[in-house]
């Protein structure tokens, strides 16, 4: 039994047959305490692509066991894992091993949510019921600001609120 971690020994083994001859050999002998860590792609994933692919950087270990903030875990080296696409943070937690000994090492993983928007690029203010009225649409956002100008650049119109539009009208 040896004692401490990340030491090197020298081992030597003899061999005497029943003859009496012998021989001998000495090999250098490293124990090493796995060191875990970890790295991770895309580093902010978000809700429309919440797969994160998770790059093992431990040294010293030969198996690991991944835990993905409770919603599964994963004993591969370089696992991928495909979070659920709400707006969170979890907890990722890699254990390396080395034999009986371990490291562990964690990482908070924020999926975030992202503004969504669509800006029309034609509107017919003909009082049909289709189309009459120009409005930018959004998910996941806070408040909005749009200038309306003509082909010349010249100000039309200012939207200031999230579901405010424009019927096409200028100066009456």
């Amino acid at each position: 039994t040896y004692a401490g971690a990340n030491t090197t020994y020298n081992v030597t083994l003899t061999v005497t047959s029943a003859a009496g001859c012998s021989n001998s050999v000495t090999l250098p002998v490293t124990f090493a305490n796995p060191v875990a860590a970890l790295t991770y792609s895309p580093t902010n994933p978000d809700v429309i692509n919440p797969t994160v692919q998770f790059t093992n950087a431990s040294s010293n270990a030969t198996t690991y066991d991944w835990d993905f903030g409770g919603l599964g875990g994963s004993t591969q080296t370089n696992p991928s894992f495909n979070f659920p696409n709400v707006p969170n943070t979890y907890v990722i937690t890699l254990i390396a091993y080395a034999g009986n000994c371990s490291d562990t090492t964690s990482a908070l993983i924020t999926i975030n949510d992202v503004m969504i928007y669509t800006v029309p690029n034609v509107f017919s203010p003909d009082n049909d019921g289709v189309n009459d009225a120009f409005q930018v649409y959004t998910e996941n956002a806070e408040s909005i600001s749009v200038t309306i100008v003509n082909r010349w650049g010249e100000f039309m119109k200012e939207l200031n609120g999230l579901t405010e539009t424009w019927d096409g009208t200028f100066n009456g």
